[in-house]
C-alpha cells in the first residue's frame, strides 16, 4: 500500500476508507523517510500517522540506530514511544539469535525524529548482553544534532590527585554559542569546576575555559586557570582591521604540576604540559595594499622561573614593495617599552626604537641567480635606569650581502629506476662592519640555531638588540634526485661551512667567547622518500678539528596508511644530552603483517600506541606513554597510561580510560590530546 510518503506490506491488510484506519498482521512493513519499522501487528491511523505496533523492529534514518520492542505507540509521524525497547548502532548480524554489543533497555524510550533526539526512563547499558549499569532518566541524540544535557562522565586516575570523576552538563544556547560546565571530583583534592564558553560569529570568534576549585585539600588553598583566545576582523574603508587576544593565567606557581594534564591548561602549553611561560596578549592589526601596522600588549606570567620582558606596548610599521623596477625594498619600524620585575633581572626597563630597511635586486636567469642586498639598522634606547653611567644608547649598522647559486641538470638511473638529479651550488657573502654595541642591552635577542636553512642568513642572532659584525663567506652545494615524470622528491643531500674572515666581535653576553675567524663546523643534511612509506631524515653538525659530531638529529617515520605509523628519532648535543624518542600507533592484529592489510571492521581490531623518551645520558626515561585501543565495529575502548616529568627526581602518572559507544556516547577521558601532542602523525580511530 503506498500512501503520501509511506509505503506500507504485510501478509494481511485491511484499511477503512471512511476512517482512515489500517489494520495490518503477519510480516508487517513500513518504510518512510529512510526509516523503516517492522511487526507482527499494526492499527494505525494512516494520515496521522497515529497508533500502535507490536513485536516492531525500528531502524531510524540514516541507518544507524535500531532496535525493538514489545510495543510501540505513535502519537505523530515523527514521535514513537517504545515499551520495553531497546537502541543500539551496532550493525544487525544474520540469525534469530543476534544480540548486539551493547544496547540500551529501557522500559519506556520515546524517539522524537524531528528534534532527533531520544529519551529514555528505566534504563539498563547492555554489554556483551549483560546488564553492566543502571542508567538515570536520560535524552540523547539520534544524529550528530547538538542537544543540551548530561554528557558521558569522566573517569581516570591520577598519582597526584588521586581517582577522578567528572560530571560535564552542556548546554546548547544557541547554533553559534555554546557551554560546558564540568564538575570535576578528585578524592585527594576535591572539586574543580571546570567550564568552557564557545562562541562564533561571521566577523569574530572564541573559546573562554575557566576552573575553580575551592580549598584544594592537598595544598591548602584556592586554585584557579583562565584561558581565553578571541579573534575578530573587520573591514573598513581605510583597510582590513583584526583584533586578538590570547590569555592565560593560573592562581598559583605550582598550577603547572598538579593539574599539568587539565584540558585548560594545555590550551597554553607545550606537549607534556611543561611550559612554564604563560602568555597573556591583545593584538590589533591593520593592513591596506603594502602598509601594514600592529598593536600590541604582552606580559608574561613565569611558574617559578623568569619570564620574557613584557611588551607595555609595542607598536610596529612596515611598508614592502617587491618587483620596482627590479627592486625589493621595505622598511621596518618599531618602538616598543619593556618591563620586567627589577628584584629577578639585571637590566633596566626601556623604551626601544628601531627602524630596519632592506633592498635588493633578484637577477634571476634559468639555471643562474644573483641577488645582492643592502640593510641598514638603527635602533635606539632610553633607560629607566643608567647602564654604566649612560641613560641612552643607540647603534646604526649597515650590511652587504650577495646570494648566488647554480643548478645543473642530469638524468640519471639507480637500481633502475629512471632519476633526475640536480646539482645545485651556492656561495653567499656577507659583510656587516664592526659597530660597537656592548651597551646595548638584550631584550628579545637570541643566538639563531645553527642549520642548513640558517647559515644562510646576515645575522647571527633573532631579534633586533643585536646586529653581528660579519666578513664571511658560506659556501653549500645540494643535490636531489627527482620523479622526471611528476617531479616529486625522492631524495636530498645537502652539506655547508662558512669561512670567517674576520673573527666575529659582537657577543651577546659580556665576556663571551666571540666566534672565531677560520672554517666553522660543517654541516650536513639529508632526506630521503623511500616509496609512499618510508621518510627518513638526517643533519649533524661536525667539527673538523676536533673530529667529533656537536649535534645530531636522525629521525625516520614508517606510514602504510591509516592508524599505522612508527616514528623514530636519535638526537645528541656534544657534553649536553643524548635522547631516543620512538613513537607508534599500530594495528597489533596485523603486528607481523607490515603492508598493512586491511581487515573486517566488524571482527574486531586492536592498537597498540605509545612513546618512549630514553635519555641515553642519564639512562633514565624522560617522557613515557602507552596505551591499547580497540575497535569493535560499534563501539571502542581505550586505556593509556602517560608518565610526565615533573623535576628531575619526580614524574606525574596518570591512567585514562575511555568507552565510546559509536554514535551514542563516550564513557571516561578522552585521551586524544595527549596522544597527539606525543605521537606524531596519530589518528582518531573514527
Amino acid at each position: 500500500m503506498l500512501r503520501s510518503d509511506s509505503q506500507i506490506s504485510a501478509d494481511s491488510l485491511r484499511y477503512d476508507q471512511r476512517t482512515d484506519r489500517m489494520q495490518a498482521q503477519g510480516h508487517v512493513r513500513i518504510e518512510r523517510n529512510e526509516r523503516t519499522y517492522t511487526g507482527s501487528y499494526l492499527d494505525m491511523d494512516v494520515e496521522r500517522f497515529e497508533g500502535f505496533f507490536t513485536d516492531i523492529t525500528y531502524q531510524l534514518g540514516g541507518g544507524k540506530g535500531h532496535g525493538e520492542a514489545l510495543r510501540a505507540d505513535f502519537a505523530d509521524k515523527n514521535n514513537m514511544t517504545a515499551q520495553q525497547g531497546t537502541y543500539t548502532t551496532c550493525r544487525r548480524k544474520p540469525g534469530p539469535n543476534w544480540v548486539p554489543e551493547w544496547a540500551l533497555n529501557a522500559t519506556q524510550l520515546h524517539i522524537d525524529n524531528e528534534q532527533e533526539i531520544g529519551k529514555a526512563q528505566g534504563a539498563y547499558l547492555h554489554f556483551q548482553g549483560v546488564p553492566v549499569l543502571p542508567v538515570p532518566p536520560l535524552s540523547f541524540p539520534i544524529t550528530e544534532k547538538r542537544k543540551s544535557g548530561f554528557l558521558p562522565p569522566l573517569f581516570g586516575i591520577d598519582s597526584a590527585n588521586g581517582f577522578e570523576l567528572g560530571t560535564p552538563y552542556y548546554f546548547n544556547l544557541a547554533p553559534n554559542y555554546d557551554l560546558t560546565v564540568t564538575p570535576n571530583f578528585m578524592t585527594n583534592r576535591g572539586v574543580n569546576v571546570e567550564n568552557q564558553l564557545r562562541y562564533l560569529e561571521p566577523n569574530f570568534a572564541g573559546d573562554v575555559k575557566l576552573a575553580y576549585m575551592p580549598n584544594d585539600r592537598l595544598r591548602g588553598q584556592d586554585r584557579f586557570a583562565l584561558a581565553l583566545t578571541h579573534s575578530m576582523q573587520i573591514g573598513s574603508p581605510i583597510g582590513n582591521i583584526s583584533f586578538g587576544a590570547n590569555i592565560s593565567r593560573v592562581g598559583d606557581d605550582n598550577y603547572w604540576s598538579d593539574f599539568s594534564s587539565s584540558a585548560i591548561f594545555l590550551n597554553s602549553v607545550a606537549a607534556g604540559g611543561t611550559n612554564r611561560t604563560l602568555p597573556a596578549d591583545i593584538t590589533a592589526t591593520w593592513g591596506r595594499g603594502d602598509l601594514s601596522s600592529m598593536l600590541k600588549v604582552q606580559k608574561w606570567q613565569g611558574l617559578q622561573i623568569i619570564t620574557p620582558y613584557d611588551r607595555v606596548p609595542q607598536w610596529t610599521l612596515r611598508y614592502a614593495q617587491s618587483n620596482v623596477q627590479g627592486l625589493d625594498w621595505s622598511v621596518d619600524t618599531d618602538l616598543t617599552q619593556f618591563e620586567g620585575d627589577r628584584a629577578l633581572t639585571r637590566q633596566p626597563n626601556a623604551q626601544r626604537g628601531f627602524a630596519w630597511a632592506q633592498v635588493s635586486y633578484p637577477m634571476i636567469w634559468p639555471a643562474f641567480y644573483l641577488t645582492p642586498k643592502l640593510q641598514t639598522h638603527v635602533a635606539g634606547y632610553q633607560f629607566d635606569a643608567p647602564i654604566k653611567s649612560q641613560q641612552s644608547a643607540s647603534s646604526l649598522v649597515n650590511t652587504f650581502s650577495l646570494d648566488t647559486g647554480l643548478t645543473f641538470e642530469r638524468d640519471t638511473e639507480i637500481l633502475g629506476v629512471k632519476l633526475l638529479q640536480t646539482l645545485e651550488p651556492r656561495a653567499f657573502y656577507v659583510y656587516t662592519p664592526y659597530t660597537e654595541q656592548s651597551l646595548l642591552p638584550n631584550y628579545d635577542t637570541a643566538a639563531q640555531d645553527l642549520n642548513l636553512t640558517a647559515v644562510f642568513t646576515e645575522n647571527a642572532y633573532v631579534g633586533h638588540d643585536k646586529i653581528s659584525d660579519n666578513n664571511l663567506l658560506t659556501l653549500g652545494l645540494t643535490t636531489r634526485f627527482l620523479n622526471p615524470d611528476s617531479g616529486a622528491q625522492l631524495a636530498s643531500f645537502g652539506i655547508a661551512q662558512r669561512l670567517r674572515f674576520e673573527e666575529q666581535k659582537v657577543t651577546l653576553l659580556p665576556g663571551q667567547a666571540p666566534a672565531a675567524s677560520g672554517l666553522s663546523d660543517v654541516l650536513l643534511g639529508s632526506r630521503l622518500n623511500l616509496g609512499d612509506r618510508w621518510v627518513l631524515d638526517a643533519a649533524t653538525q661536525y667539527n673538523i678539528q676536533t673530529q667529533q659530531s656537536v649535534r645530531s638529529v636522525i629521525g625516520g617515520r614508517y606510514h602504510v596508511g591509516d592508524f599505522q605509523t612508527l616514528n623514530v628519532a636519535y638526537r645528541s648535543q656534544l657534553n649536553a644530552s643524548e635522547q631516543v624518542d620512538i613513537s607508534w600507533q599500530w594495528p597489533l592484529n596485523g603486528l607481523w603483517n607490515l603492508t598493512g592489510g586491511a581487515l573486517d571492521p566488524d571482527s574486531g581490531r586492536y592498537y597498540g600506541l605509545g612513546r618512549i623518551a630514553y635519555s641515553l645520558r642519564e639512562l633514565q626515561l624522560v617522557d613515557s606513554l602507552l596505551g591499547l585501543e580497540y575497535d569493535a565495529g560499534c563501539w571502542i575502548a581505550r586505556v593509556v597510561y602517560s608518565r610526565t616529568p615533573i623535576t628531575p627526581q619526580t614524574a606525574n602518572s596518570k591512567l585514562m580510560f575511555q568507552m565510546e559507544l559509536v554514535g551514542f556516547t563516550q564513557l571516561g577521558i578522552d585521551p586524544f590530546k595527549t596522544l597527539t601532542n606525543s605521537i606524531p602523525r596519530y589518528q582518531y580511530l573514527r
